[in-house]
């Protein structure tokens, strides 16, 4: 039985707002397990960022919850910040 888990999904992104010259605000820390909490029997997101060149998206997954397999147009990046979660790519399933 898959354990309830958070994690951030963050796409790749490139170097399009160099190239348009512009300017990123300032970093803020962020305590990102504290911006979404468990629903009960849920899959809860939160969009962090939203670009053209990539996306930052923070998921809370309560027990035997699981998103459908999925491409993406960009890397993907995997960090559970609390629980256990079983992760596949390409077929092949991870924990």
């Amino acid at each position: 039985m898959l354990q309830k888990a958070i994690y951030v999904s963050c796409a790749k992104a490139n170097n399009l707002a160099k190239e348009r010259n512009e300017t990123k605000p300032a970093a803020k820390a962020a305590n990102l397990a504290g911006m979404v909490d468990y629903q009960e029997d849920s899959i809860v997101s939160r969009t962090l960022i939203d670009k053209e060149v990539g996306t930052v998206t923070l998921f809370a997954f309560d027990a035997n919850q699981a998103l459908s397999e999925h491409t993406a147009p960009f890397d993907a990046l995997l960090y559970v910040f609390d629980g256990e979660a079983e992760v596949t790519i390409s077929g092949k399933p991870s924990s």
